[in-house]
């Protein structure tokens, strides 16, 4: 027996008669309720392919009748924040052309005319585009939550499995869009074809990409300079009505020397910082968005090898990439009485790209790597 849900909670599949049985309509309800709860999507893990039993501590047993459980959930993380920062375009199709404009169209003093001789006419310039593609890739979870769990969890399992379903798909989002890699050879040597950030090229590989956009951080904590030479290099991208767009995107670690750098009795420079309520949410005007995804395990060439441990701070203008939707987060559960467990499957259709390839003239990310982490 097969349900397909949407994020709401309504049911997506038609013709199927759900069964008289009190065990399945209490999945069914508890699925329900969980999906008109789920609001936000974040995450810690994408491949969730074991089956929750009350065996295994690990897997589950330490979820039965326990308090403990209860402050896992009132964990506070971080998960959603780079996706959220960009336009989300609707795909009509799996591959959506945008148009990019390359130059602009070029304006000319031109004389009066006051004679029938020797006229001077109008000069004739067009802008020129060409395309940017943005695909669509599927990212999936699925997980298999044993009858026992269910029954003897003090929690709502199956709620608690969609939520984290839902926070998985956003944390792989985050994730492709920071670390992504699909030109063929990954950048960090990942070889999982499966693996999420091979589904698109990321804000990290874009910016190392352009000598202009890839600014040394000397190895040592993160410095207002280094920041203010990110800035510089973005150009037209970094400044006057397109400062709006800005956002800084750097890890717990360099926040935290932000923030010294920022309350340093010695910063001359204090007015660079913002707050609120005593907390650092600006460095020059542009907002900090911290993501634990921000690796601090690379070299200082900005890429992992496996001995390195160091970081990065992003500044994009957010204007000049999107991400696409072809198809919203979705959920389905699948009773399997003879194993007396219950699958769920989670789905969702997304794409990203830059507006534009990130390069000298179109400079709109760019990277301070090797910082000290």
């Amino acid at each position: 027996m097969k349900f397909t849900y949407n994020a709401q909670g309504e049911v997506r599949a038609e013709g199927k008669v759900v069964a008289k049985d009190g065990y399945t309509r209490d999945m069914l309800d508890n699925l329900n309720k969980s999906l008109l709860k789920n609001t936000k999507l974040r995450a810690e893990a994408l491949d969730m392919y074991k089956a929750l039993d009350t065996q295994t501590n690990a897997d589950g047993g330490n979820l039965i009748d326990t308090i403990l459980f209860r402050g896992i959930l009132e964990r506070v993380r971080q998960f959603g924040t780079v996706a959220p920062l960009f336009r989300d375009l609707q795909m009509p199709s799996a591959t959506y052309e945008l148009p990019v404009e390359l130059t602009d169209a070029i304006v000319y003093l031109t004389p009066e005319n006051t004679t029938v001789h020797n006229q001077v006419s109008y000069s004739s310039t067009n802008p020129t585009f060409a395309k940017s593609s943005l695909v669509a890739k599927k990212i999936t979870g699925m997980t298999h939550v044993s009858g026992e769990l269910v029954d003897d969890s003090v929690i709502d399992i199956i709620s608690y499995v969609v939520d984290n379903h839902a926070q998985a798909l956003a944390y792989g989002l985050d994730q492709a869009i920071l670390d992504g890699d699909a030109d063929g050879t990954h950048q960090d040597g990942i070889t999982d074809t499966r693996d999420v950030r091979q589904a698109f090229n990321g804000l990290r590989k874009l910016s190392l990409a352009v000598t202009e956009l890839n600014i040394d951080g000397g190895g040592v904590a993160v410095t207002l300079a280094k920041l203010l030479d990110a800035k510089k290099a973005l150009g037209k991208y970094g400044q006057g009505v397109q400062a709006s767009n800005l956002r800084w995107i750097v890890s717990g670690r360099t926040f935290s020397q932000l923030e010294s750098l920022a309350y340093a009795a010695s910063n001359a420079n204090m007015q660079a910082f913002g707050f609120t309520n005593g907390q650092l949410t600006s460095v020059a005007g542009i907002p900090v968005i911290v993501n634990e995804l921000v690796r601090n395990d690379l070299a200082s060439t900005g890429l992992y090898t496996g001995t390195g441990a160091l970081s990065y701070a992003l500044l994009v203008n957010t204007s000049r990439f999107v991400t696409g939707t072809r198809a919203s987060i979705s959920f389905e559960t699948e009773r399997e009485p003879q194993f007396d467990q219950t699958l769920l499957y989670s789905r969702i259709l997304k794409g990203f790209t830059a507006i534009g390839t990130p390069s000298a003239t179109e400079s709109t990310v760019a990277i301070v790597r090797n910082i000290a982490a």
